[in-house]
């Protein structure tokens, strides 16, 4: 029994210490990974921006005119709030395929690169 909870301990250590070896290879401290870290989940946000930013400047004037002509035939025809639920229910559904597909499978790492250090 004292070898058994012995033999328990050590390779619960040992599962412990390599935990601890992945957190160390993975932590970088400093504020410039947290934007770096934030700047990648913002991505899609900036991209939308930069898309509407283009679209209310005329810079290409056919998606300009596409864009004005579907706003503005949904508000013509009371669709605006079921357009701005939309998103909302799209995620949801989303996210629920992508767990119900998902089980069973690894997660896959996510990779960001940090910004290197700044010599102030």
């Amino acid at each position: 029994p004292l070898e058994k909870a012995v033999n328990e301990a050590r390779s619960s250590y040992e599962k412990v210490v390599m935990a601890q070896e992945t957190i160390d290879g993975v932590k970088v401290d400093g504020i410039d990974t947290n934007l770096a870290v934030m700047k990648e989940l913002l991505f899609p946000v900036s991209e939308l921006g930069k898309f509407l930013l283009a679209v209310a400047y005329w810079e290409e004037p056919w998606k300009s005119v596409v864009f004005c002509t579907v706003v503005g035939y949904a508000i013509v025809r009371g669709w605006l709030v079921f357009i701005l639920a939309l998103p909302l229910i799209f995620v949801a559904v989303f996210m629920v395929l992508t767990r119900w597909l998902s089980r069973g499978r690894p997660i896959e790492v996510l990779k960001i690169i940090a910004p290197p250090p700044k010599n102030a």
